[in-house]
């Protein structure tokens, strides 16, 4: 697996708290001890201890222990959901991670952002857990669901599990946990604990106790089971209890509620009721075996009782929240203090290309420039108007160093470094600047820098003067991002929606009304395809550059959008009916909304039916005015998709005229078969039934485009059953190519006339129909994305297809193409169905496959023919006919069975057929309970009620033992006994096994028949020994 991501936006600007004051009001949620480094760390500031508090609302909050109080560092805004867990990984930098699945890293020096990644694991609780073997790799979870190893270096995913109930990854390596020979990987759910080398070999898995009030406590320096308010260290090989005790107490509702290693000798446990107790171990060691004895236990205890969220042992100090919005602080005398916000909060900044040296606010109107490493002293004064609220800074050829700052007052000055007044102040704005960030281009050779105000206005200075102004309307900004191909901004803001901005024009080029929720932006560059046709393209590759892209297919679209027709209806009348001009105004352009359909004055049914007189051969075309929209340009050449955590997504493909969830404007439609795809991908075609549509769609199925071919399949044949007599004879005499000779006849006439010959043969001529069933078998065969149509024409169609081939010889094909490739289900389930009511015919082609001419003509598409290949393709026919089986058990499943057991003892020399048989039919006896098997013994119990005995698929014995159908078979211990039951009947039957006088064993078999409770229709069986069991009737 190697899924990679990046973040190539060439800015990012963090300020999604639209307050220029850092909030006091912040729920924590998560701490960590960071290793303080070269800013902190130096002369001036001298910080011993940092710890990165988490927050619900996603920034990062650093404080220092100052005066025996947390004092407030710095800010960290990066996430826009809930931290779920921070991670020192070295002493370089840190991590975090919020519900989303989004990642951070942070630099330990300055507390700046090296790289995040975007949702890379399932929304949720999420985790991380160093990977000791390597300091670039970290496990990253989310409990319940999946474990990812990611290579925060290069940006992708090295291993993914899926595992239901996931709780807990650790690395365990002796070094760190003393309770562990060789180093492993340890993978706990909430039932199980799994343990791997370091290249994923499963070493073994353990079962795990679960009840009330019971938990484990996985991590790099061991496991520790919990029960009320025991503890227990577990070994993770073989879950041997190595330590254990006990937290002594009065109040009975006080139990344990987490646990934190400090290293690999103490840890500490946390109650709900506001008590920690240290444990410190003693650990020696004599080869293998690992002695630990509890060494010390200290008790401190929270007067208030009010403990919550998490806690960390921070310095001498255990730091925790017993609010949501405050942190305490406790030594071990129990001495506690509050974290402290100060009311003028300083703001820092570190210039990019000088070394050493930090700019920093006292809060109010003045600030400072220190050179750290050359001791730290203050420099001159520099003074602005108003309140500092952002501050940049830039090299200059006649300055040593340029200082820009943003104040309350809206207004940004320029200072020198050895000057204390600004040499220039530019009024910007009428509110706070909140942000400066500088854009990598240069206008008439000028640096340019982006300012962001509190109210969501957007600026653009050129050296020392506003530039441009940009219209935002009312929003505040969460982020911007800076596209350097397209020279374009693109700004998101505080309701989750996004404005585009070309750099050299005031308005916006696009923008959305609403995104679903926790959404995030991909980006891909994809390659120019100048004078293609639109329905050709290969692989997405749309007119230019794409902004943002993902590989969601077409088909996942639809699904997606069906359920979004009230919007779609709004947008379809709108663009057919509503007339543009070069005036638009606010209401117009931004007043797409989710309105429903039932508060418009247009229905569904009427936008859809605008659209088939719109392409309909007979209706004349809805007038559009032929002037320009103001967005054309855009529509000429972008491509966005912006996706959700749940997987929805909202999207945008210019050239084709496509949009989803009523999020873009669009410019009028030039072209039927773009609103054609329109309709297609938005599911609405079938939704009310308008074969009409059919000409056009079929058009679609020779496209190219994989993506849109499986889309249009999807829509033809849901087309089948609701073309009538009079449309078929319609669509036949309007196209001149379907009347022409089969040798000029395209692609999209054979399968137009294909779907008018499942229930309208009479229509065509009887000379072409052999033509069709070709071409239907030729495509069928083929990767394309219209194959799954060509198959399910001929699965509708079998009874009439049957005359000109036999239906031997189609279900040979049909086995084929389900065996070779992966089908869309909706169509497995269309043969599997067929299969059914044609068993005998299912039974006659597996047979005809299997033998060994067949074969080899259906062996012969693997190049390299190898016995591996050969396998492959014998476990996925008897895969196939295990479909059969389970798709309807009570009809058909003993009967495949039986039939596979026939193919078996037909093929002797065939071990590999046989091997692979024998472990289809140990599944076949899981799910059907008339089927027992154990070890080379098979019972089968048939609807007829006959009980038949096999060893190694030769038949033992066969005889009538009820004269309804046996519903239950079951193999007794050591093989030695076999019951029966039959619930027509209600009578069971227990006989021997013996291959030694098996007659007798039958005639004994009358003597034990038992007459079951006559109330019951379901039954369940207890062996008490080899020879005897009873029936239980269950509810």
């Amino acid at each position: 697996m190697k899924n990679t991501y990046s973040d190539r936006f060439d800015l990012r600007i963090g300020v999604q708290h639209s307050n220029y004051q850092t909030p006091g009001n912040f729920k924590y949620t998560k701490f960590c001890k960071i290793t303080p480094g070269k800013l902190f760390s130096s002369n001036y500031f001298q910080m011993t201890n940092l710890l990165a508090a988490g927050t619900v609302e996603g920034p990062i909050l650093i404080y220092t222990e100052k005066a025996k109080a947390l004092s407030h560092v710095c800010l960290l805004c990066g996430h826009t959901a809930s931290i779920t867990d921070i991670l020192q990984i070295d002493d370089t930098s840190f991590l975090s991670v919020s519900n989303d699945g989004t990642m951070y890293r942070w630099s330990n020096d300055d507390c700046s952002c090296i790289s995040h990644f975007n949702n890379i694991t399932e929304s949720g609780e999420v985790r991380l857990s160093k990977h000791l073997s390597n300091q670039n790799l970290v496990w990253i979870y989310t409990i319940g669901f999946i474990a990812i190893l990611f290579d925060i270096e290069k940006g992708e995913k090295i291993k993914q599990i899926n595992t239901v109930g996931i709780n807990g990854v650790a690395y365990l390596d002796p070094k760190k946990c003393v309770f562990v020979n060789d180093p492993m990987i340890a993978i706990t759910q909430f039932n199980v604990l799994n343990t791997f080398k370091d290249d994923f070999t499963p070493i073994r898995k353990y079962a795990l106790g679960f009840k009330l009030h019971q938990n484990y406590f996985l991590s790099e320096y061991g496991f520790i089971r919990t029960n009320d308010k025991t503890w227990e260290i577990i070994s993770p090989m073989g879950l041997a209890i190595i330590a254990e005790g006990t937290i002594k107490g009065r109040n009975r509702n006080d139990f344990i509620c987490s646990i934190k290693w400090f290293d690999s000798q103490t840890f500490c446990i946390g109650t709900y009721l506001g008590k920690f107790i240290i444990i410190t171990l003693e650990i020696t060691r004599n080869y293998n075996e690992v002695r630990v004895k509890v060494q010390d236990s200290m008790i401190v205890l929270y007067p208030t009782q009010t403990f919550i969220n998490d806690f960390y042992f921070f310095g001498n100090k255990i730091v925790f929240t017993t609010t949501p919005y405050q942190i305490q602080s406790m030594d071990l005398s129990r001495k506690s203090s509050t974290n402290s916000l100060q009311e003028n909060t300083k703001i820092y900044h570190i210039p990019r290309d000088s070394s050493g040296r930090v700019i920093e606010s006292d809060g109010k109107k003045s600030f400072y420039v220190r050179n750290c490493e050359k001791g730290g002293n203050l420099s001159l004064s520099h003074t602005c108007n108003s309140k500092i609220t952002a501050l940049a800074s830039r090299e200059s050829q006649r300055m040593k160093l340029e200082i820009i700052v943003g104040c309350s007052d809206g207004t940004v000055s320029f200072f020198s470094e050895n000057t204390a007044k600004p040499f220039h102040t530019e009024v910007v704005f009428s509110c706070p600047v909140i942000g400066l960030a500088h854009l990598p281009i240069k206008i008439r050779g000028r640096p340019t820098l982006l300012v962001i105000g509190s109210d969501g206005s957007i600026a653009l200075i050129k050296h020392t003067l506003v530039h441009m102004t940009y219209a935002n309307y009312e929003f505040r900004i969460t982020a911007a991002y800076y596209h350097s191909i397209d020279e374009s901004l693109i700004v998101r803001r505080e309701d989750s929606s996004y404005i585009i901005f070309k750099i050299s024009e005031p308005g916006p080029v696009m923008f959305t009304t609403h995104v679903p929720d926790n959404s995030y932006l991909l980006w891909s560059e994809n390659e120019i395809a100048i004078g293609r046709d639109p329905l050709s393209t290969n692989q997405m590759k749309f007119g230019r550059n794409s902004w943002f892209y993902t590989s969601v297919c077409i088909s996942q679209f639809a699904d997606v959008h069906s359920r979004r027709y009230k919007m779609f209806s709004q947008l379809l009348l709108r663009l057919f009916k509503t007339e543009y001009d070069f005036n638009l105004t606010r209401s117009q352009s931004l007043n797409f909304s989710n309105v429903d359909s039932s508060n418009s004055t247009f229905t569904k049914s009427q936008s859809i039916q605008s659209l088939v007189d719109w392409v309909s051969p007979e209706n004349p075309p809805v007038k559009l005015r032929r002037t320009r929209h103001p967005h054309q340009k855009i529509v000429d050449g972008l491509s966005i998709v912006i996706v959700s955590y749940e997987k929805a997504a909202t999207f945008f493909y210019p050239k084709y005229r496509v949009c989803g969830n009523l999020s873009f404007m669009l410019s009028n439609p030039v072209s039927a078969g773009n609103i054609i795809i329109k309709t297609l991908i938005s599911g609405e075609t079938s939704e009310y039934g308008y074969p009409e549509l059919i000409t056009e769609i079929t058009k679609l199925l020779i496209c190219g485009d994989f993506k849109i071919e499986v889309a249009a399949s999807m829509e033809c044949d849901r087309f089948i059953e609701s073309i009538s007599d009079e449309l078929a004879q319609k669509l036949i005499d309007s196209s001149q190519s379907i009347k022409s000779s089969n040798s000029n006849k395209s692609e999209t006439d054979f399968f137009l006339l294909a779907l008018l010959a499942v229930k309208h043969h009479n229509l065509i001529p009887r000379n072409e129909l052999p033509y069709l069933l070709d071409f239907l078998l030729k495509i069928s065969d083929s990767s394309r994305g219209c194959a799954s149509l060509a198959l399910s024409i001929l699965i509708h169609g079998f009874a009439f297809w049957s005359e000109m081939k036999s239906e031997l010889l189609l279900f040979n094909e049909f086995i084929k193409c389900f065996v070779r490739m992966e089908r869309p289900k909706a169509v497995e389930e269309m043969f599997l169905s067929l299969a059914v009511e044609k068993l005998d015919i299912l039974f006659s082609a597996i047979s005809t496959i299997l033998s060994e001419s067949q074969f080899f003509y259906f062996s012969q598409y693997n190049q390299n023919n190898s016995t591996d290949q050969n396998a492959d393709i014998i476990r996925n026919i008897v895969g196939l006919a295990s479909k059969v089986a389970f798709f309807k058990p009570k009809l058909c499943g003993v009967r495949i069975s039986e039939h596979l057991i026939t193919i078996a003892s037909q093929m002797p020399n065939h071990i590999q057929i046989q091997q692979i048989i024998k472990e289809e039919l140990k599944v076949h006896a899981l799910f059907i309970t008339a089927i027992s098997m154990m070890n080379d013994l098979l019972v089968i119990g048939r609807n007829d009620g006959i009980v038949a005995i096999y060893r190694n698929f030769k038949l033992i014995f066969s005889e009538q033992a009820f004269q309804s159908s046996i519903d239950y078979t079951s193999i007794g211990p050591n093989s030695q006994y076999c019951a029966i039951l039959s619930i027509g009947n209600k009578k069971a039957k227990v006989f021997s096994l013996h291959l030694q006088g098996i007659l007798s064993s039958l005639y004994k078999r009358k003597e034990v028949e038992t007459i079951l409770d006559p109330v019951g229709n379901h039954y369940q069986l207890f062996w008490t020994d080899e020879k005897h069991c009873h029936f239980t009737v269950v509810d």
